[in-house]
């Protein structure tokens, strides 16, 4: 399919390199996170990844995303103490590569 034929051609580029640069709307983080999903690195090339768990957890998100499937998570500092942290970063759905959940 189209999808397996841009991977092929993409080859040694990291897999949010590659999201972001293919396709209009993904942010870095989510990115990431369909790498991370793919193989457990958000920062592996698409030649370290199976391409099609890289083309599976590509259409895992996009299909929650189609479906208003959300998991909202907020992502804070590393500090020890709740009421000392402050928000960096959200997302629409649960962050495995940043494993909290908030």
């Amino acid at each position: 399919d189209e999808f397996m034929r841009l991977l092929k051609n993409a080859e040694g580029m990291r897999g949010e390199q590659f999201l972001q640069k293919l396709f209009y709307g993904f942010g870095k983080l989510t990115a990431r996170e369909i790498s991370y999903l793919a193989c457990g690195d958000a920062e592996a090339t698409l030649d370290q990844m199976d391409p099609k768990a890289f083309s599976d957890a590509f259409f895992s998100v996009t299909d929650r995303v189609r479906n208003g499937n959300f998991e909202p998570c907020l992502i804070y500092d590393g500090k020890e103490h709740l009421e000392d942290k402050s928000p960096l970063d959200f997302s629409f759905l649960f962050l495995k590569q940043n494993n909290t959940k908030t």
